[in-house]
């Protein structure tokens, strides 16, 4: 019989006049499990199907139809098993006639239907409702009725539901264990890349690499947002422009990084090489890691400061500002003007100053929008006949010089760390070609792929390091003006 996918009910055989039907249901633990042969459904997924034609051979049935949900972990996903939920409206649907009844769902084991007595006593009683009876290929007695059958199955459902807590406890105590020497227990976060280490003595050891093609990028994120220029939204786009993209997977294609993903990867101790043991739990520990740190301390913790400050005063994009937001009144009723931003028809965005009594009912006669460059040639106007004392004029130059000042220096660390990172890739190129004609260890063709990729990277990168030295052009005379 030829191997087929079981995500979905695959039908074997057409019903059998006078034979007993059964519907088999096939599972393994993990996705890990599942992939074990060229087969998607893995050799444990074989195994068992041979198993359940045997059983059924034995209590005289056919079996008409095959589910299964692997990958599925049977203690915590029940409602997740949508292979089991369609098993049970098939049965219930073909159940209501005797032309059509399946008399028995065959298992490989109970430890393959639950991992704890209330969802084995309660999916068995599932499929006895629908009118079938549970069978295992590997315990005889499952499916009798009688006093001892019922005994030993309850004994099974509290072995399995022992073992699954007891194998859970040990990996717990192993996953502190890995992580109090530094080890990294789970998939490392984007920026690195999980290997293995192959000793001299044929021992094979899990380690943690720096990723080439995004553990620049991760280092440069940080760089950004220390120098207190970027907000998440903007440092977000910026990583997007230059080329980050998300690690692709079996199952998902590289895409660009959510704010959400961009503030989740600042806050991880990971990159300043350290081990968290139970994030965001009273049992969180840190420990130093064995992997390579792509920050220094000082730098993450000016991270961590910043994104502390904006959690306590608030996020908010830079959309409806204007420099005099909040500082100039109505002149009929006295209420502060807001500022606001509409979107004409054609997509064009129109800026304008209206009265705050529009909307909290402060009676004012002033209806009409007022755009922001008549308010800024009136006060331009007004300050043009108004006299101020030199001292107060040499105040105000010293002061917007730090202020200009503090902003340059936040420029200079945003240039630095984009020369870096045109530094890196050069560097990428460099080892990519005398990969290509000194090795000879890529074709062309990939040559060729990795090339126009990192020659993408460079230029995003030329250009957004140029937008940043325009930036930092201030003329010092327009200035004091």
């Amino acid at each position: 019989m030829p191997i087929t996918s079981l995500t979905k009910p695959t039908t074997i055989d057409p019903v059998v006049p006078d034979t007993a039907r059964a519907f088999a249901y096939l599972r393994v633990s993990s996705e890990g499990q599942v992939r074990t042969d060229y087969s998607d459904d893995g050799l444990s997924i074989n195994a068992q199907r041979e198993g359940a034609e045997e059983k059924a051979v034995q209590l005289e049935a056919r079996i008409v139809q095959e589910y299964s949900d692997p990958g599925r972990s049977a203690y915590v996903d029940l409602h997740k098993r949508t292979g089991f939920l369609e098993m049970l409206d098939e049965l219930k649907r073909r159940n209501e006639h005797a032309s059509t009844r399946v008399e028995y769902v065959i298992v490989w084991s109970l430890s393959r239907w639950a991992r704890n007595q209330r969802d084995h006593w309660q999916t068995r009683e599932l499929v006895r409702e629908a009118g079938a009876k549970l069978i295992s290929i590997t315990e005889p007695m499952i499916g009798d009725d009688s006093a001892a059958a019922f005994l030993y199955e309850s004994m099974i459902a509290t072995q399995n539901q022992f073992q699954s807590m007891q194998t859970s406890e040990n990996v717990r105590r192993g996953l502190r264990q890995k992580a109090s020497v530094g080890g990294t227990y789970n998939i490392a976060p984007l920026g690195y890349l999980n290997s293995v280490d192959e000793l001299p003595d044929g021992r094979r050891v899990a380690i943690v690499t720096i990723d080439p093609e995004r553990g620049h990028f991760m280092t440069l994120a940080f760089k950004l947002y220390a120098s207190g220029e970027y907000s998440i939204a903007q440092l977000a786009a910026e990583l997007e422009r230059l080329g980050l993209r998300s690690r692709p997977t079996a199952k998902r294609v590289p895409k660009k990084l959510g704010t959400s993903v961009v503030q989740r990867l600042l806050r991880n101790r990971y990159y300043v090489g350290q081990i968290v043991y139970k994030r965001g739990t009273k049992h969180e520990q840190v420990f130093e890691g064995r992997h390579e740190p792509l920050i220094d301390p000082e730098t993450f913790e000016r991270v961590q400061m910043l994104l502390d400050e904006k959690r306590v005063a608030g996020e908010r994009p830079r959309v409806r500002q204007h420099y005099l937001r909040g500082s100039v009144f109505c002149g009929e009723c006295g209420g502060r003007l807001t500022f606001a931003i509409s979107t004409g028809r054609n997509g064009g965005k129109y800026p304008y100053f209206f009265c705050s009594g529009r909307v909290n009912g402060t009676p004012c006669t002033a209806r009409a929008n007022i755009r922001p460059e008549l308010i800024e040639q009136a006060i331009e106007h007004h300050y043009a006949t108004v006299q101020m004392p030199p001292a107060r004029i040499e105040r105000g130059k010293a002061a917007i010089h730090a202020l200009a000042e503090v902003s340059q220096d936040a420029l200079r660390q945003v240039q630095r760390a984009k020369t870096e990172l045109i530094a890196k890739l050069e560097a990428r190129q460099d080892k990519l070609v005398e990969m290509r004609f000194d090795e000879k260890s890529i074709s062309a063709a990939l040559f060729k792929r990795k090339q126009a990729d990192l020659q993408s990277e460079l230029d995003a990168a030329n250009r957004s390091l140029a937008e940043t030295e325009d930036r930092m052009t201030i003329n010092q005379e327009q200035l004091d003006e």
